[in-house]
């Protein structure tokens, strides 16, 4: 009998490509899955595409439920290492991690006054905290209140009692204030050893200190209706250190 030699299997080379890992995913995790075979790269990055379809779908359907045109979004950048430079660029500089996250939405609809007719538009081409929307009001005896001047078009008129609810409960095209909020994060894990890796991460919440107004006043019997008070309904510019020891 001739004995014969095994079949060798040629390797397949697979080039590194970028992925968008998870913040908790580790340097060695993240160069493990940069060098995987090309099927089981290509099943992580439809994973990973399923997995953020899916979000989206989830966005879109919540998006017609309660809100108008939200768009969330979140990128990640990997500064270079500055292998070739000097070891205080090299250590202070390189291979930090940047992440960005965003939320731009126009905002929830305002809540529809109680007890009057929507007879007229009550959006304002430039809302302010003192008057949000179009506030003019017509009474059931037919005086006006609540109005910017004698000419100005009412929008709403106080419902006579037992009168049939036709209005919803949403005033449509009349948002709250929700601006456009910046969450960043800076990551650097350094090796200690075969073992240990020290991350430093450094995070800033609403960066710009977007102050978001709370709903307006839509109680049209009060003083303050149409007004929205002016205390911040969101978290202040927030900023926090922290440090962890993997292994």
């Amino acid at each position: 009998l001739t004995a014969v030699p095994p079949r060798s299997i040629p390797a397949t080379t697979v080039a590194p490509r970028p992925i968008a890992f998870d913040d908790n995913m580790s340097a060695d995790r993240a160069h493990t899955i940069a060098q995987t075979p090309a099927i089981v790269l290509a099943a992580l990055v439809l994973r990973i595409e399923r997995r953020a379809a899916d979000h989206g779908a989830h966005a879109a359907n919540r998006s017609h439920r309660d809100f108008y045109g939200q768009h969330p979004q979140r990128h990640e950048w990997n500064l270079p290492a500055f292998e070739s430079r000097g070891a205080t660029m090299r250590h202070l500089l390189g291979g930090w991690q940047v992440n960005a996250s965003t939320f731009l939405r126009s905002g929830l609809t305002a809540n529809m006054p109680g007890s009057v007719d929507l007879i007229g538009d009550p959006v304002l081409a430039n809302p302010t905290t003192a008057r949000w929307f179009n506030t003019c009001t017509l009474t059931a005896a037919g005086a006006r209140q609540n109005c910017a001047s004698d000419n100005e078009q009412p929008a709403f008129r106080i419902r006579a009692e037992n009168a049939l609810n036709t209005t919803g409960s949403r005033l449509e095209n009349v948002y709250r204030s929700d601006p456009w909020i910046l969450d960043l994060s800076f990551f650097k894990t350094v090796r200690l050893s075969q073992r240990f890796n020290f991350q430093t991460r450094v995070e800033m919440f609403n960066v710009t200190n977007a102050v978001q107004w709370p709903a307006p006043n839509t109680t049209v019997t009060s003083a303050n209706f149409g007004t929205v008070a002016e205390t911040q309904a969101n978290d202040p510019r927030f900023v926090q250190v922290a440090f962890r020891l993997i292994f």
